[in-house]
């Protein structure tokens, strides 16, 4: 044992000062006041834009942990217009490492979001859409990653009117041989029985791997304002329309194919028939949706039925369907009034690029009858509801034009594009059920 200078044992005092006190006190203040500089927020909105693919912009940037991150002011824009797509007051981001799963394998690391309030806007669903392709489509490496999110609230502004979102959840699971996003969620003011899911999914065991999604209303019915930023047929039918049900896709070659299977529910009348076509319709309607497939935004087939009941319907357009679709019956074609009370009105169909069926549902009335108003009168189904009738009849019998006409009607150009006017194809035949009105089996 050797004895060491009082000048020697200060030098080595002095040196273990610097390397364990000072030195690491040194560096963590100037890592904080880097990570506090304006130049390391607009750093790391550089990183955020090139990540996400559109311009980001932050408030402030806050290093919680060494492993944590908050987000403040957080804006994504559209590049082109510079709109606020998505707005988030807060954002904190927590990252845990790669650990062993219960079974022994290397589970990826596992990146939680917790949001405060989201503001977005609904032409930014067709921007969310790429930006979720982008995520489903990264490559696997052992252990993926695990990423969930959870927001206090959304509001989805700009779509026909107004929502807030509540109780969201949403769980990213990154797999070699899938991928997938879940999320669920409630509608403030209409609230379901079970959550409102949606999964977004990469299916990578097939070749070439393919997207789908399927959605689900949770047992309840929500407004159809809420879909008619992804899906527009879903616009157009009356603030107090409502959808429950459940939609799935997958795309495919030429577009997405797939199939909805619900109820439309008070569907206003007016604003379905009256401002589409010249004529005047009442009242509030339910559509039963027992199966409807699309494939490359055409209906391939439709199977359901429709009612209302205590409204009004224009005599002109009782008279072109009857015209047109050879309906029965002891209507009175004339009278006094442009506008026909009815007390219940009843229609089963089926269509697809054969032709339409359509078949009196009336329930509180005869077999075949169609409507029923005043005085006890009847209209009732065609004499042979089971022989197919032409779509374009249908279609000149609501727009009241010529067939000839159709192709160049704009009342009519949306129904041209989404109805099977051609030869009926493989799927339309697979889908037709026996009989033509019994609901085909999931």
């Amino acid at each position: 044992m050797f004895r060491l200078s009082d000048s020697t044992r200060r030098l080595v005092t002095l040196a273990l000062f610097v390397l364990l006190c000072a030195a690491p006190t040194v560096t963590l203040s100037a890592l904080g006041l880097w990570r506090r500089l304006p130049g390391r927020t607009v750093s790391e909105q550089r990183r955020l834009s090139l990540l996400l693919g559109q311009p980001v912009r932050l408030q402030s940037l806050r290093h919680l942990s060494p492993s944590a991150v908050l987000y403040e002011g957080l804006e994504i824009h559209d590049p082109e217009t510079a709109a606020v797509l998505v707005r988030c007051d807060r954002l904190r981001v927590a990252r845990q490492s790669s650990s062993p799963d219960k079974h022994g394998a290397l589970a990826g690391p596992r990146l939680r979001l917790t949001a405060g309030t989201l503001a977005l806007d609904a032409e930014s669903v067709r921007w969310l859409w790429p930006l979720m392709e982008r995520l489903l489509q990264r490559r696997m490496g052992a252990g993926p990653p695990q990423i969930e999110l959870v927001a206090e609230s959304i509001a989805v502004c700009g779509a026909e009117a107004d929502f807030a979102i509540k109780q969201v959840r949403s769980r990213v699971t990154l797999r070699s041989e899938a991928s997938q996003i879940e999320l669920g969620l409630q509608v403030e003011g209409y609230e379901t029985p079970k959550p409102v899911y949606l999964r977004i999914v990469r299916n990578r065991q097939l070749r070439p791997p393919v997207d789908g999604f399927d959605v689900f209303t949770g047992d309840g019915p929500l407004p159809c304002g809420l879909f008619a930023a992804v899906f527009p047929v879903f616009g157009g039918l009356g603030e107090g329309a409502r959808f429950e049900g459940y939609l799935v896709a997958n795309r495919a070659a030429d577009g997405w194919e797939g199939e909805v299977l619900g109820e439309l529910q008070n569907v206003d009348l007016k604003e379905l028939v009256g401002r589409r076509f010249p004529h005047e319709m009442s009242g509030a309607g339910r559509v039963a949706l027992e199966r409807v497939r699309f494939r490359a935004g055409r209906v391939v087939s439709a199977q359901g039925a429709f009612h209302a009941s205590n409204g009004r319907i224009g005599r002109s357009l009782i008279n072109a369907l009857r015209g047109q679709l050879q309906l029965q019956g002891d209507f009175a074609g004339s009278g006094s009034g442009s506008l026909v009370p009815y007390e219940e009105l009843g229609v089963r169909f089926y269509f697809d690029a054969a032709g339409l069926r359509i078949w009196g549902d009336c329930p509180a009335s005869p077999a075949g009858t169609m409507i029923v108003y005043g005085y006890g009168q009847r209209l009732l189904q065609p004499a042979e509801p089971e022989r197919p009738q032409r779509l374009p009849a249908a279609i000149a019998a609501l727009s009241g034009s010529g067939e000839e006409e159709l192709l160049f009607s704009p009342r009519t150009a949306w129904l041209i594009e989404r109805l099977p006017l051609g030869r009926p194809g493989p799927a339309a035949a697979a889908a037709a059920p026996s009989g033509g009105v019994e609901p085909a089996p999931r």
